[in-house]
């Protein structure tokens, strides 16, 4: 902008001195002695002169047209900007979110076999258990006679789950906790966790 000015008031002061040169009344009030005749412009010069300032001037229309332009897309990158800068810490506040999430699933993941482990423990000690009061065959049942520490055959010692149709021995966690009959041995399906 000072350039376009300088090179306006150039081409003008330029023209304006060429015009008083030319004007005799300069030519008088210059003192004799100091003044040497300055050889006028010719037409052809000032014609050039003046086609060098309107090429000058077109030159700073042009400059300034395409500052306009660059400051227009100076702008929209600097909203453009902006709103990345508001998308990134909209992101990072997802990325904490998340992050505590993952912490939170991983506590939880870790709660959870934690309690696997202890529902493995509980049940294994269960059918160890089981196992101990697990009426032992004698030889004399091997060979055919009944044991008295065994059941009598009529008698109901286990509990059949009406929903899944499950048998569950006395020892079982769901003897008698679901909606049932007591059954038989050899009742319904066998449990999957007392073995029926």
């Amino acid at each position: 902008m000072l350039f376009s000015a300088l090179l306006v008031g150039g081409c003008a002061a330029t023209l304006a001195s060429n015009e008083k040169l030319l004007s005799p009344k300069a030519q008088s009030e210059q003192p004799r002695a100091a003044m040497k005749k300055p050889r006028p412009p010719t037409t052809t010069e000032r014609d050039a002169l003046k086609e060098e300032c309107q090429q000058f001037l077109k030159e700073v229309a042009r400059l300034r047209a395409e500052n306009q332009q660059l400051q227009a897309e100076n702008q929209q990158l600097t909203e453009e900007v902006r709103q990345r800068l508001k998308e990134n810490s909209a992101f990072r506040e997802r990325l904490v979110e998340n992050s505590q999430l993952l912490q939170d699933i991983k506590a939880l993941r870790d709660e959870n076999r934690e309690l696997r482990e202890d529902i493995r423990k509980v049940l294994g000690a269960e059918k160890g258990k089981e196992r101990l009061d697990a009426p032992q065959a004698t030889p004399a049942a091997k060979a055919g006679t009944v044991s008295t520490n065994a059941p009598p055959q009529g008698v109901l010692n286990h509990w059949l789950t009406t929903s899944s149709g499950k048998r569950h021995n006395s020892k079982c966690p769901f003897y008698k906790s679901s909606t049932g009959t007591p059954c038989g041995p050899k009742a319904g399906k066998a449990c999957g966790v007392c073995g029926g």
